[in-house]
């Protein structure tokens, strides 16, 4: 399904990378969220030559969480895919996450990697010339040890094209949160990985994401404290939904590495000078925040002054630890 919000130059290039999977039965369902240009026109002219595309139409505006969720209401399909209006999936993208759930019951989740690009040139001549397909690497995780990684990371390592979900598992854990208006992604990922298992596909990508200076991630989450805020929400929103010592650990150690991220800038700015970007306004904002989210790890982190306490080993030690978890996700998607 393809929530689309006045993109009418991207639409047909999303639409089309989705009619063009092979070997795979694609509806498309594009949702307009009352569109201001003429993204509503695209979206009709489209469905007219491909009977095989569903459009909606909302009367008025109300925002991405809600035109996913009218999007999922009306599939029909075994598998689901949210693309947004300005990504494409990569050719053969469909059939091979089909397989993968296919030979893999219990996964309700599937991704893979992303390529970045900035023109529908480019776009258009992958579709031309495809990468060849060969034999694909799966790395099945249990769900709730893959979870515990995301809690233990505190980021967002995915964006939203890549990600192929089981439409039981879709039901399962039911629609996309309001709670979480910037981060319902995010959510929703750690929500099915709550409940089944997740699988990585090693190989060419499976989607193309789409740079420009429209992206709503650049748009909403250009401000750090922000992004950890809405990040933060995420998680509370899909650990809170469960009962018991393991997920209030599993909140606890969320809150504990978004604080500790925010605080980690902070103290960058305090041993090295001030970063482009982030001033010491935006330092004492990144402080403030961090309290918010975890009072207890940004206390042990500051000086009786209030001040980030400086902490090379912490430093060496965070930097370390990122390089082993971005290695291991590059290589097995944990």
């Amino acid at each position: 399904m393809v929530p689309s919000f006045n993109y009418e130059h991207f639409l047909p290039d999303a639409v089309m990378s989705a009619l063009g999977q092979r070997d795979v039965a694609v509806d498309v369902i594009i949702v307009d969220d009352c569109s201001t240009d003429e993204s509503r026109t695209v979206a009709r002219d489209l469905a007219s030559t491909d009977d095989r595309i569903t459009v909606l139409e909302h009367e008025r505006n109300l925002g991405l969480v809600a035109t996913i969720n009218d999007g999922i209401a009306a599939s029909r399909g075994d598998l689901l895919a949210v693309l947004s209006a300005d990504d494409a999936l990569a050719p053969g993208a469909l059939v091979r996450a089909a397989d993968v759930f296919a030979s893999h019951v219990d996964v309700g989740l599937v991704f893979g990697r992303r390529k970045e690009f900035h023109g529908s040139d480019e776009l258009h001549a992958a579709w031309r010339s495809p990468e060849p397909l060969h034999s694909d690497s799966v790395h099945v995780h249990e769900g709730r040890r893959w979870l515990d990684r995301r809690c233990r990371q505190g980021v967002n390592l995915l964006a939203s094209p890549e990600v192929i979900v089981r439409a039981t598992a879709q039901r399962a854990v039911g629609p996309y949160s309001e709670r979480c208006r910037h981060t319902s992604d995010l959510n929703m990922w750690l929500r099915i990985a709550s409940r089944f298992d997740v699988a990585f596909l090693d190989g060419a990508p499976l989607a193309w994401y789409r740079r420009h200076d429209a992206n709503m991630s650049a748009v909403a989450f250009g401000e750090q404290g922000i992004d950890a805020l809405e990040r933060w929400r995420a998680f509370d929103d899909a650990l809170s939904r469960h009962d018991g010592p393991s997920w209030e650990r599993r909140s606890a150690t969320a809150k504990r590495s978004i604080a500790r991220a925010l605080l980690h800038e902070s103290r960058r700015v305090a041993e090295d000078g001030v970063p482009t970007g982030l001033d010491r306004d935006g330092v004492d904002r990144l402080v403030s925040i961090a309290t918010t989210i975890d009072q207890t790890t940004t206390r042990d982190m500051l000086r009786s002054d209030g001040s980030v306490r400086r902490d090379m080993l912490g430093r060496l030690v965070h930097r370390w630890r990122w390089r082993r978890w971005l290695a291991a996700w590059n290589e097995r998607g944990w």
